[in-house]
């Protein structure tokens, strides 16, 4: 039985007590990235050089002093064969906060030719970061040698013989003719040139600059140029600012390879636009066809410094080819890889190279060369599930995904479904979807999913089984692999005898949750025993000594009690509630619809804490009060969240 009344101060507490603690109630680590990296255009072996690296806090936690380390590397790759140059100190990050490092560094005598200043944020691993593999930035470098650079010796001015002057004499000011021996401050082509009809005097700007008399209001002189004053166009449009266009003119790569070996290449930009191109970034991928497309290998990304109109610029980079590959390839190559810069065209920044032949050994003929190269194969290598389910409730189910092809795949989804048999079909009654990660060639991935079981599945036996891709977004080089069945059959009943109303209700927060995070394209939470045991504990807490907060009448908050319990996470939160709108009798689904879909989702805070992907991970506890007394009274209900370290 519910009233009106009760919803309204259900929806108070909520509103007040909820939104501002959920704000609070939730932590995070730091995660660093070398957002850029700025070197100068050219250096000379055996001197010195000025680099600077801004590193910027993306995570969620304000992080510690960290330490920048600085390399000399021949590709975009960190690894061990990479020349040390020093060292920075970084400060404090909080949160979307970014600051620079800076270093003078020696570049090593032997090294010559295109180079790379490789840049790794927390390379003494001081910082507990959300993400650890994210830390490198890069920028080309060209080293020369000292007899490589032009050297510019000072030229003595006529006349004044043994004198070097301090300057340039190109660059020093000229004798005015007619009046020798004075020398004016500035180059008289500089110089304000008199006004027409008004001799002798020296207007304070060129007159060509002058502003103009208004047609039509004579002696009047306008504060600015009329031709650079706004014009009122049809409909009150304005000419456009200048735009930049970067376009690829030029890919220059070697006729074959071998695989597992590195192909120098080198991809030339231009900016086809009116507007100056600021600094930006150039993706490089190989291409089993000769077109870009998210399913090629990925070889890396090469930072561009600016490019003014009309200009080019040629980068270089090493690309390796992967292990195992055969046939022929291309480089593709992608301009503003990450599109920072508004172009005037935005459609035009990707080209391919000619076909590059891959071989072992000693390079085959043309004849004998095979017709594909790259390409990704998605494997459903096994799925199993618990033994039991509930209709209306839960399935928790574990996949093995392999790629045993040779180039990455994308983002895509396992279809899961319930059977009467072994041979799975999209016929077959559909639970839902699971994400599946992006997958290197020759990886594979341990993917858990936690999908609802309709209400109206009757009772009986089913095999619970996948369909990868099932969209057929990818383009595999064998389709009939994408289909697993689990070996053994789950056994569906239409009740669970014994299981209290609370523990149903926290069944069906955790499937509206489920849905919800789904629906906004997030992978679904896996229940935790240890997080389960906290937000029991602290629902029941809440019940007993009558209080409605996150943090306790100890004062231990949610993540002080999660370290007690034992569990060590890289980022927490905790969702709370009260309804004082159902009963024990009432349907314990609607109750947990209710907790999920009318108070968290529509708090805000709440709202982004429930379908947030930093959670993996959530514990559940739902006690009920009938005390009417009591506040809060009626179901109250506690989610706690996590990603494990």
């Amino acid at each position: 039985m519910h009233t009106t009344s009760a919803i309204a101060i259900t929806l108070f507490i909520i509103i007040t007590a909820g939104i501002g603690a959920a704000a609070a109630a939730e932590i995070g680590n730091p995660d660093l990235v070398v957002e850029g990296v700025l070197v100068p255009s050219e250096a000379v072996a055996g001197g010195r050089v000025s680099l600077q690296a801004t590193v910027k806090n993306i995570g969620d936690g304000t992080g510690p002093l960290f330490t920048a380390c600085f390399f000399l590397s021949e590709d975009m790759v960190y690894d061990a064969s990479d020349i040390s140059l020093g060292r920075a100190q970084g400060a404090s990050l909080r949160p979307g906060n970014g600051k620079s490092v800076t270093l003078s560094a020696s570049i090593p005598s032997r090294a010559g030719g295109p180079c790379y200043i490789l840049v790794k944020a927390d390379c003494t691993d001081q910082v507990r970061e959300e993400d650890e593999t994210n830390n490198i930035g890069a920028s080309s470098l060209m080293v020369g040698s000292p007899s490589s650079l032009p050297v510019t010796l000072p030229t003595s001015v006529t006349g004044t013989p043994a004198t070097i002057p301090t300057r340039n004499p190109s660059l020093l000011p000229t004798i005015i003719p007619g009046t020798p021996g004075t020398v004016p401050t500035r180059n008289p082509s500089l110089l304000p040139t008199p006004v027409p009809g008004t001799p002798g005097t020296v207007p304070t700007k060129k007159p060509s600059l002058l502003p103009t008399p208004v047609p039509g209001t004579p002696g009047t002189v306008p504060t600015r140029n009329p031709s650079l004053l706004p014009t009122t166009l049809p409909g009150n449009e304005r000419t456009p600012s200048p735009e930049p266009d970067l376009v690829i003119t030029g890919i220059s790569v070697p006729s074959s390879v071998a695989p597992g070996t590195k192909a120098r290449v080198s991809v030339t930009i231009q900016n086809q636009g009116n507007g100056s191109a600021s600094s930006s970034s150039l993706s490089l991928s190989l291409s089993g066809d000769r077109t870009p497309d998210p399913g090629d290998t990925s070889a890396g990304q090469v930072m561009v410094s600016p490019i003014a109109p009309g200009a080019t610029r040629t980068v270089s980079s090493s690309v390796r080819i992967p292990d195992g590959a055969t046939g022929t390839c291309a480089l593709c190559a992608r301009a503003d890889a990450n599109s920072r810069i508004r172009e005037s065209n935005e459609e035009n920044n990707a080209a391919c190279s000619m076909a590059i032949l891959i071989h072992a050994g000693s390079s085959p003929t043309p004849a004998e060369t095979p017709a594909i190269t790259l390409s990704s194969d998605l494997v459903a290598a096994s799925v199993t599930s618990a033994g039991t389910g509930t209709a209306g409730g839960i399935l928790d189910i574990r996949m093995l995904v392999r790629n045993d092809g040779t180039s990455f795949t994308r983002t895509t989804g396992a279809a899961v479904y319930l059977s009467s048999d072994q041979a799975i079909s999209p016929g077959d009654t559909y639970l839902g979807l699971v994400p599946v990660p992006s997958l290197n060639g020759g990886s594979s991935a341990t993917i858990n999913g936690t999908l609802s079981i309709p209400s109206t599945v009757p009772a009986g036996t089913y095999y619970c089984g996948i369909i990868l891709d099932h969209a057929n977004i990818l383009v595999e080089a064998d389709e009939g692999n994408n289909i697993a069945c689990s070996p053994v059959p789950v056994i569906i009943i239409t009740a669970q005898p014994g299981q209290s109303v609370e523990a149903q209700v926290e069944d069906a927060i955790l499937r509206y949750t489920n849905q919800e995070r789904v629906a906004a394209g997030v992978a679904p939470l896996v229940r935790n025993g240890l997080l389960t045991t906290v937000a029991r504990a602290h629902s029941l807490d809440m019940k007993e000594r009558d209080f409605f907060s996150h943090t306790n009448p100890d004062r231990l908050t949610p993540f002080q009690r999660m370290d007690a319990a034992g569990y060590s996470y890289r980022s927490a939160a905790e969702n709370i509630a009260a309804s004082s709108s159902y009963t024990l009798a009432s349907n314990p689904d609607e109750v947990g619809r209710h907790l999920v879909q009318d108070l968290w989702m529509n708090s805000r805070g709440h709202r982004e804490t429930l379908i947030s992907p930093k959670y993996t991970e959530i514990g559940i506890g739902v006690v009920y009060d009938p005390d009417k007394g009591a506040s809060p009274y009626g179901f109250i209900a506690t989610q706690d969240f996590g990603r494990p370290l």
